[in-house]
């Protein structure tokens, strides 16, 4: 690519991290050198780990830039999931009808809008509650998505898959919540 165009292709950083641990070797000792490392392979148990037993991850400007963006990020893609989810209920309503998209849609609702049983929406169904339960939401997925940004900064590389092991387990426990709110208002209700 030419530099005249004025468009740079992504500086891509490559992070190279291996595993080697020698057995037996006192805290006084030498260590090896880079040259007998390299020959000689290490092993924890069963595993061999050699040179070319090396992990290698692809971080678009370096590791500082990634931990950032994690956390500006981390509560605003935290509420951007359930959205995107409210929006395809929305579009299976639109595409399916008002049998069976509307099914569809109150269940993707459920879980973008956790909140909605806590303010009694599938009884009742007034401006005031829905957009109660949309602010109560909202707030509650961000605060999730800032927890899990605040929890994945305490290790040492973070990532995307590591909010994401974050964030996935609070999020399926609030949807559960809402669903066995939901359910047990039925129970009670005697519609179950």
């Amino acid at each position: 690519m030419s530099r005249s165009s004025g468009h740079q292709p992504p500086r891509w950083r490559l992070l190279r991290v291996s595993v080697s641990y020698h057995r037996g070797m006192p805290d006084d000792a030498p260590s090896p050198s880079a040259q007998s490392r390299v020959s000689r392979p290490a092993s924890i148990g069963d595993a061999r780990f050699t040179s070319r037993s090396v992990t290698e991850l692809k971080l678009p400007h370096g590791v500082v830039a990634t931990r950032r963006s994690v956390m500006r990020k981390g509560a605003l893609v935290g509420a951007s999931i359930p959205a995107a989810l409210l929006m395809f209920g929305f579009v299976a309503r639109l595409l399916l009808g008002d049998d069976n998209g509307s099914t569809i849609a109150f269940v993707f609702a459920l879980i973008a809008l956790p909140a909605l049983p806590i303010v009694g929406v599938p009884a009742e169904t007034d401006t005031g509650r829905i957009i109660a339960a949309v602010i109560m939401s909202l707030v509650a997925w961000l605060a999730i998505g800032a927890f899990a940004s605040l929890k994945v900064a305490k290790r040492p590389l973070v990532g995307w898959k590591e909010w994401t092991s974050q964030y996935w387990p609070i999020a399926a426990g609030m949807v559960t919540g809402a669903i066995l709110a939901l359910v047990l208002a039925a129970v009670m209700l005697g519609a179950l």
